[in-house]
C-alpha cells in the first residue's frame, strides 16, 4: 500500500465525528460517524446529502471538491457512517488538511489532520 496512506483524526466529541482519511494518488475519501438529532428526525429535515456536510482545505490553500459517496447505518440507532470523496489528490508538500463539518449552512466544527 505505498500508494495508499491512512490518516486518523484526532479524538472528538458530538454527533459528527471525522474518523480519518483515506489518501489515494488522485482523490481523497473522507470517513465520518453522523448521528441525526431529535429536531432532524421529529422534523422533514435531514441532512440528506452528508458529501456537503464537509469541506476540506490543506496547508497550500488548495480546496477539495467533493465527489459523492454513501452511507450505511442503523435506523433504530440513528447513526450512519459516511464515506465522502474528494479530488484531487493531496500534494506531498501539504502538511495538513482542514476538515470543516457544515450543518444547516453555518460551520459546526473543524477538524485538523497533520499528514
Amino acid at each position: 500500500m505505498g500508494r495508499v496512506r491512512v490518516i486518523h483524526a484526532p479524538k472528538q466529541d458530538g454527533r459528527i465525528v471525522v474518523i480519518g482519511l483515506v489518501l489515494w494518488p488522485d482523490k481523497l475519501t473522507l470517513l465520518a460517524l453522523v448521528e441525526s438529532d431529535a429536531d432532524e428526525i421529529a422534523s422533514e429535515f435531514q441532512e440528506g446529502d452528508q458529501g456537503t456536510m464537509f469541506s476540506i482545505i490543506d496547508t497550500l490553500g488548495t480546496e477539495y471538491e467533493g465527489r459523492g459517496g454513501g452511507g450505511v447505518g442503523d435506523s433504530d440507532l440513528r447513526v450512519t457512517l459516511w464515506d465522502v470523496d474528494f479530488s484531487p489528490g493531496v500534494p506531498s508538500e501539504a502538511s495538513s488538511l482542514q476538515v470543516s463539518i457544515w450543518v444547516r449552512h453555518a460551520i459546526w466544527g473543524t477538524v485538523e489532520l497533520p499528514l
